[in-house]
Parts: structure tokens; C-alpha cells; sequence
């Protein structure tokens, strides 16, 4: 028997295949965007390691605007419902309002693990890198405190370094994930920056120096110094840099050095930026 619906999921994956819009993707075959580019009509190729199969699409927590229209199996059409299974080879059409995806994963609301490891693991990076300011200060004075801070930069860029290189990397990413990554980044960046203030015995105790950096990253401006100006020239110019860094977010410098392509950032800058509007922005560096 013919079905209505048998049509049009044939009409649908015909349709789709038959336009060939590549977009450079490992995962999406086809790509066609009609209603003057507001919904799009993609074929989606399923790894063995996507992380999806054997799943029924009941369980899967798909983002509204997507609608399944189709799975392909053993070259045969089948009407997905609830109970339908993803399962390694099997292409996906997927007819959706939400534009720009590559991926199938970015159509499934799941924390991205690997894109918070990994920006996390840049900011280390990026602060180990800062860590040579007061190095070379130290330097220049012919003070001994530098050695804490390119102990401390080496330890951290090594850490980052791990975190960050992940090979299977998603960065397909969303403001939950945009608020997390922020946080942590915060977190991280604030007790790495303490730690030389404890080794070198100008501010002994971790709590003071934590609160001596985390002052200085959100640029507070409060301190537990009585006499600011007894530090070493080592650990003032690193005191004073995290309120340049402060003021001007970390995050924000990240991206300003590191672009990431698909416009994702502006979750970044959503999360990092105060007040309720931020608008696009671009890599000028």
C-alpha cells in the first residue's frame, strides 16, 4: 500500500540529494536552505563515534525547530518515530529553523565537555604566557621572585596544553556552555594568578592571596595589603597587570587572539560582557 507519508519522506531525501550542496563537513552530506534561508534541509551521515547510536529519538533531547523527517537505512526510507534508532551508517534528514549547524550534535541539547576543556585549557595557556611579564620585571631588577612565576607559567602552560589538545574536538557550542566556560575560566584564572603571591612568601596565605588576585581580575580594587608598595617590583607589576586584564575581560582577549568561526563566540561574550545586550564581533587582531 502506498502511504501519504511514505511520499513525502521519498519527495523529502530526493529533494535533498538531489541538490548537493556541499558545505565542507564530514558529517553533513546535503545542504539546502529554502523559505528565503530561514529553514534548512540537511542529510546527516551517523558515525559509529558520534556518541548516538543505538539511541531512540524519544531519548534524544532534539532542539525545538528540528524535526526528523527521515532515516536512511541500507538505502531503504524509513518514517523515524519515538522508538527510532540511530545506528552507525544510517543518514539523517533533519528539516530545521535553526541555520548554521555542520554537525548533528549541535542539534541535540547536551553539554559540549570538549569545547569547556578546551577553552579552559587556552586561558591557562594565556595566563602562563602573562606570567613572563613579571619574569622579565624580576629580571630587570635582579629580584629572585620571578623564579615563582615562570615555575608557576610552566606548570600552567603544560596543564593547558594537555587539556587543550583533545584531537576529537565539537565546536558546536551554546550560552549554557558559554556560562560554564566563563565561570571556570574565572575560577582557574584566579587561583593559578595566586599561587606565585604564596610561593614567594610576600602574601603567605592562599585565602589572602586569592583575594588579592580575584580583586584584581574583576578590579574590585580592594586589597589585604597594608603597604601596597612593599611588594616586590616583581609582584606589583603582576599585581597591577591582573586590573589590566580585569578591566578588559579575559575572555574578550582570548577571542580577540583565538577567533572561533560559527559565530558561537557571542555566547562567550554574552556570558563575559555585563548588561543584557552584546552585540557581534569580529577578531581584529
Amino acid at each position: 500500500m502506498i502511504y501519504p507519508k511514505h511520499i513525502t519522506a521519498e519527495y523529502i531525501v530526493r529533494y535533498v540529494r538531489g541538490l548537493q550542496n556541499s558545505v565542507g563537513s564530514n558529517n553533513v552530506e546535503a545542504l539546502y536552505r529554502i523559505i528565503h534561508g530561514k529553514v534548512e534541509a540537511l542529510e546527516f551521515y551517523i558515525k559509529e563515534d558520534s556518541g548516538m547510536t543505538g539511541a531512540t529519538l524519544e531519548a534524544l533531547p532534539i532542539r525545538e525547530g528540528v524535526l526528523v523527517a527521515g532515516i536512511i537505512r541500507d538505502g531503504k526510507v524509513m518514517i523515524p518515530n519515538g522508538k527510532s534508532t540511530l545506528q552507525r551508517n544510517d543518514s539523517v534528514i533533519i528539516i530545521t529553523r535553526i541555520t548554521g549547524m555542520q554537525k548533528f550534535r549541535g542539534y541535540i541539547k547536551v553539554m559540549n565537555y570538549s569545547i569547556i576543556l578546551y577553552i579552559v585549557g587556552k586561558v591557562m595557556m594565556l595566563e602562563s604566557a602573562c606570567f613572563l611579564i613579571p619574569a622579565v620585571t624580576s629580571l630587570i631588577y635582579g629580584e629572585h621572585e620571578g623564579m615563582a612565576y615562570l615555575i608557576v607559567g610552566a606548570v600552567s602552560a603544560i596543564i593547558g596544553h594537555l587539556i587543550s589538545s583533545k584531537k576529537k574536538f565539537e565546536n558546536v557550542f551554546f550560552a549554557r556552555e558559554g556560562f560554564v566556560m566563563v565561570a571556570l575560566s574565572w575560577i582557574v584564572l584566579s587561583v593559578v594568578g595566586a599561587i606565585p603571591f604564596v610561593l614567594t612568601g610576600e602574601i603567605p596565605n592562599m585565602v589572602d592571596a586569592l583575594f588579592e588576585t580575584v580583586s584584581g581580575f574583576t578590579t574590585t580594587g580592594a586589597s589585604i595589603l597594608e603597604d601596597v608598595e612593599s611588594l616586590s617590583h616583581t609582584s606589583l607589576i603582576w599585581r597591577s597587570f591582573t586590573h589590566w586584564v580585569g578591566g578588559m575581560g579575559v575572555i574578550v582577549l582570548l577571542l580577540a587572539i583565538l577567533p572561533m568561526a560559527g559565530g558561537y563566540n557571542m555566547h562567550l561574550m554574552k556570558a563575559e560582557s555585563p548588561g543584557t545586550c552584546s552585540r557581534k564581533t569580529g577578531s581584529k587582531t
